[in-house]
């Protein structure tokens, strides 16, 4: 592993007494919790994007089934 982070990531993630958390996106499909879902998080948080908005963004990708 050269990179810094890689090294560090592979150190935390292996160390016995580590705590791995998953949040709800992991548990959405793919073309949301990796995709729209995560677009949207960040336009709501680095541009202010209104929650209401965020919300109907995020609820209309979902797949139809």
């Amino acid at each position: 592993l050269k990179s810094p982070i890689d090294q560090l990531s592979v150190e935390l993630l292996t160390e016995e007494d580590a705590v791995i958390r998953f949040d709800g996106s992991d548990l959405m499909p793919a073309a949301v919790g990796a995709s729209s879902f995560w677009s949207a998080m960040t336009e709501w948080i680095s541009q202010g994007t209104p929650s209401a908005e965020v919300l109907q963004d995020v609820e209309a990708s979902w797949p139809a089934n």
